[in-house]
């Protein structure tokens, strides 16, 4: 008994004193940062196709132009409150082709937080596209109802 003993202590000085052979903080996992356009999607509701993007911060909608039609369209953001883990990942840029895209007449939707004036989200057509912009009750996510008649 003694001499096991003994020899769980030995091993245990041996661990703590040899940070190469066990080493406790790499067990520990970094945080991974998110995507800051969580969810992009277009579905039809209601015979007219919606576009929603969901994002991965809180977020104030602050305004849209052009107003109702363009080939781009932009919108501006005000984070609220964004997670230690992503705030790294909502000053920069990412875009994405949402599935059936082509369809709508999207060409891409980008998200830019590298921009003086704050954050937009863009939504580049490939043609002029009549819509209607409204923000997410959940602070979230940007629906934009695209008109049918323009597809």
């Amino acid at each position: 008994m003694m001499k096991t003993l003994r020899r769980l202590f030995i091993t245990t000085g041996l661990c703590l004193s040899l940070p190469g052979v066990f080493s406790w903080t790499a067990a520990v996992a970094a945080p991974v940062p998110n995507k800051v356009l969580e969810e992009v999607t277009i579905q039809v509701v209601d015979g007219k196709p919606v576009l929603e993007a969901k994002l991965s911060f809180l977020f104030s909608y602050l305004g849209h132009f052009p107003i109702d039609e363009g080939k781009e369209l932009r919108i501006r953001l005000k984070p609220v409150q964004v997670a230690p883990v992503d705030r790294e990942s909502v000053s920069g840029r990412e875009g994405i082709s949402p599935q059936g895209a082509e369809q709508y007449s999207v060409d891409e939707v980008v998200y830019e937080g590298d921009v003086k004036e704050g954050p937009w989200l863009t939504i580049h057509f490939t043609r002029p596209v009549h819509y209607h912009v409204i923000p997410g009750p959940d602070y979230r996510s940007i629906k934009v109802f695209l008109d049918p008649s323009d597809q």
